[in-house]
């Protein structure tokens, strides 16, 4: 009898430990749950970026402050002064991740440095995009280019070698209408001697972020600063300039030199910078770090004004510059941000990657067969998806 009796009060204890919780419907006792483990990221990550000095370089280190004070991680900064060289240790398994520019675009198209037998169209994938103050046209406001149709006739930089921001000048006189026909262009040897032209009045335009340095020295010269805005509601000016520069996207900047916050501008965007890494990056890892950026987003975003572009539901837009890592897109599905124009972008990008890979493919095997020399393979390469070769 006593043998019966223990017998029942086990499977009691039984039944109330193990298969209630899990079967009655109701909350599970907070002392019975299994907490879910927390996806932990390395001790020690890598980004490559740009030089030291520049606003991707601060902005990388600002962030690896935050992760030392908050999670414990350590992140080791890599500068480097080119789009291959930032890229080169992150397809090497270097370094984790890239902190890239427009340089990431060109890679996952294959074009400019890309367009070598070496390299082509790169398969990387989006952990977080960065939202500047405007990737616009900064104007010396006495060349009196009140709208992008004044731009003909205006002196223009030309930069050699800086496909970034030779794209964005086409794009800005497509806006309007125009080419490289219809302005002077005006070549400098870098993007500081052209953002110096404006100040001494050898330049009239130039492609900037809009809170470049420079430009405040040029808002306090003689020549005075000025914003030429792109319209959004201009849907033909937008579809030419798309047809250039597709990363391009109508924005509404309040904030930086020349703009009065009562009176923000409407200006071309796009994403800079953007941190990247290759589809195959564990997705736990990259699913870590955009939690950790995310939460850690109170520590660095005063840090400067350039930071606040890191704002996720500001910055996790369409259209990003390449298509998504898994990681990232679960933990944006997860608070909340992942939005249906996000998704069909995001499927869009990855098909359009299907067929470059595939055209890239088809071109390098005709190539190499017909014996053409490499520089000659690059520029017809750049020709078939459409891109100005110098």
């Amino acid at each position: 009898m006593r043998t019966n009796k223990l017998f029942i009060f086990l499977l009691l204890a039984f039944f109330l430990t193990e298969w209630l919780p899990e079967n009655a419907g109701g909350e599970t006792p907070p002392a019975l749950k299994k907490p879910r483990p927390e996806i932990a990221l390395p001790e020690i990550m890598s980004w490559t970026t740009y030089d030291v000095g520049s606003s991707g370089y601060v902005q990388a280190a600002a962030i690896g402050d935050a992760f030392t004070r908050k999670k414990g991680i350590k992140l080791r900064v890599l500068p480097a002064g080119t789009d291959i060289s930032r890229a080169m240790p992150l397809k090497m398994g270097v370094a984790d991740f890239s902190l890239a520019g427009i340089g990431c675009y060109f890679a996952w198209q294959g074009i400019h440095d890309f367009a070598s037998f070496e390299w082509g169209p790169q398969q990387l994938r989006q952990v977080w995009q960065v939202l500047p103050n405007g990737m616009p046209a900064a104007t010396a406001a006495d060349a009196q280019i009140k709208t992008p149709r004044h731009l003909k006739g205006k002196r223009v930089a030309w930069i050699p070698g800086n496909p970034s921001i030779n794209i964005a000048h086409e794009a800005f006189m497509a806006f309007a209408g125009y080419t490289w026909n219809d302005v002077q262009k005006v070549i400098f040897p870098s993007f500081g001697s052209a953002g110096k032209g404006l100040i001494e009045n050898t330049n009239d335009v130039m492609m900037c972020t809009g809170t470049s340095a420079f430009l405040y020295e040029l808002e306090a010269s003689r020549r005075g600063l000025y914003w030429p805005e792109f319209p959004a509601s201009d849907k033909e000016g937008w579809a030419r300039l798309s047809k250039v520069a597709p990363y391009f996207f109508p924005d509404l900047i309040a904030e930086g030199p020349g703009i009065a916050k009562d009176h923000p501008r409407e200006l071309p965007n796009y994403a800079y910078p953007a941190l990247v890494c290759y589809p195959n990056k564990d997705e736990n890892v990259v699913y870590a770090l955009a939690k950790a950026i995310y939460e850690t987003y109170d520590v660095y975003k005063n840090v400067n004004l350039s930071m606040k572009g890191w704002e996720m539901k500001k910055a996790i837009r369409p259209p990003g510059m390449v298509p998504y890592h898994k990681g990232s897109i679960r933990f944006f599905m997860e608070v909340g941000v992942w939005s249906r124009e996000l998704d069909e972008w995001n499927n869009k990008a990855l098909e359009s990657e299907k067929e470059i890979m595939n055209a890239w493919a088809k071109a390098k095997k005709e190539a190499i067969e017909k014996r053409v020399p490499a520089k000659d393979f690059s520029k017809s390469w750049m020709r078939s998806r459409g891109v100005t070769v110098d």
